[in-house]
């Protein structure tokens, strides 16, 4: 059956090169090495000869000859197999591949190879191969290729031992526990006097009706707190913590008198905050200390070993190929260089993706957060010196509504008022090299 191939370009995104297939696991790291370092070379020759990609993997298809070699398209000098369709379905992910057995499906994914080889066989006619742009893309892809086959060709999750996975947790048991945490509102007035005014009448009100301590204190906040940026939200500057640093905006101060009374509803006495302005504070939640045991924590630790084997491994073949090889850098003679404006890119130079030449890719792309902690909530600053317009009701919500998704912990958390306790999410798994996630 012949097919007509259209013009479109939007099954152009089925399209990817997969470099080599996944050895068996050797005994020895050299023989990894070789083996690796062997399918590179024949990546680079099929690319250099012009040969489709595809057809470097139509071997591992396993049909035979007479239907393997049957063409299904053919253009200029090219054409395309049923080997090459096949190796390309061979590409996708497991569950992508179940869709090709669908007629109208392999149809589309037929269309889209030969529109991919007239694309580039026309760039190739055009010179493009040779631009610096591409050949340095066509080098990147080369070595992530060929560090991807010694990876894999690594360590396995199975090759976690219990052993190390209790040791990391010895190691790095801190990094499991959660401290206290309570969130807060806060009540701003311009002097003492007011303030000792306002928080005899505040606590009165509250002890008549306990219950609601939380909506009275907000009621109190939108009808005479002097911080316009904090009135609208109740007073509420989010979780605070007890030890370290402050979130950016709030004073130390307004942190210690949170944790400085007793529980959920409770408010502190009058304080300076610093700036001649005065402060009441309020607890709204507590979420209390936790600590993940060995075995809530394992999986995590597991991953997190796999990801620092897998770089080593990665890190050890680099080292073992640069030693190998002679390099001289005269990195003196890069003073000569002009340095571009800062935060300007260089005249002419054009943005592009990074590639495995960056330091983030160099060191070894372990950029998670430490075991045990998940990301703190997004805090809402206390600015006392703001002066911000009110937000709407909807606008209220919506910063609550966020706050309290992207804050976490422990799930022993009381509430009181309308204000209703929060499932924290999953904690990050953990590794060596961290990056907080806002």
């Amino acid at each position: 059956m012949r097919i007509a191939i259209g013009t479109g370009l939007s099954a152009l995104a089925l399209l990817g090169l997969v470099a080599g297939c996944k050895p068996d696991k050797a005994d020895v790291v050299t023989a990894r090495r070789a083996e690796a370092a062997e399918r590179a070379e024949q990546a680079r020759k099929a690319v250099t000869d012009g040969q489709a990609a595809v057809a470097a993997s139509a071997a591992a298809t396993d049909l035979p000859p007479e239907i393997a070699n049957v063409e299904v398209a053919r253009f200029g000098e090219h054409r395309i197999t049923l080997a090459d369709v096949a190796a390309r379905i061979r590409q996708q992910p497991p569950h992508m591949q179940a869709r090709y057995a669908s007629q109208a499906n392999r149809e589309e994914l037929l269309r889209a190879m030969v529109q991919f080889e007239v694309i580039a066989a026309e760039a190739k006619r055009q010179g493009l191969d040779q631009q610096p742009r591409v050949q340095e893309a066509w080098k990147d892809a080369l070595a992530r290729a060929l560090l991807e086959d010694v990876v894999r060709s690594g360590p396995t999750m199975a090759d976690i031992t219990e052993a190390e996975i209790a040791a990391w947790y010895e190691d790095k048991r801190d990094d499991f526990v959660q401290p206290e945490r309570r969130r807060a509102a806060v009540l701003v007035l311009p002097t003492a006097d007011e303030a000792a005014e306002v928080h005899a009448v505040l606590a009165k009100t509250i002890e008549a009706t306990p219950k609601e301590a939380r909506q009275i204190f907000g009621d109190f906040v939108r009808v005479r707190s002097k911080d316009e940026a904090t009135a609208a939200r109740k007073g509420d500057i989010g979780w605070l913590t007890a030890e370290g640093a402050p979130p950016e905006g709030v004073p130390g101060s307004v942190v210690k008198q949170a944790f400085a009374v007793d529980g959920v509803g409770d408010v502190s006495a009058p304080f300076p905050l610093g700036d001649g302005r005065f402060a009441v504070v309020q607890v709204t939640q507590v979420r209390p200390a936790t600590t993940r045991t060995l075995q809530e924590a394992r999986l995590d630790i597991q991953n997190a070993l796999f990801r620092e084997k897998q770089a080593q491994v990665r890190q050890d073949y680099i080292d073992a190929l640069m030693a190998k090889t002679k390099v001289e850098i005269l990195a003196d003679r890069l003073d000569a260089l002009p340095a571009p404006a800062a935060g300007q890119p260089a005249a002419g130079a054009t943005p592009r993706a990074p590639h495995l030449s960056d330091e983030r890719l160099r060191r070894g792309l372990v950029t998670t957060r430490p075991p045990g902690k998940s990301n703190a909530g997004r805090e809402i600053p206390l600015d006392v010196n703001a002066k911000k317009p009110n937000l709407s009701p909807q606008e209220v919500q919506d910063l609550m509504a966020r706050d309290r998704k992207a804050s976490s912990g422990g799930s022993g958390s009381t509430s009181s008022g309308s204000a209703a306790p929060e499932t924290p999410p999953p904690s990050a798994p953990p590794s060596a090299t961290t990056q907080e996630t806002p």
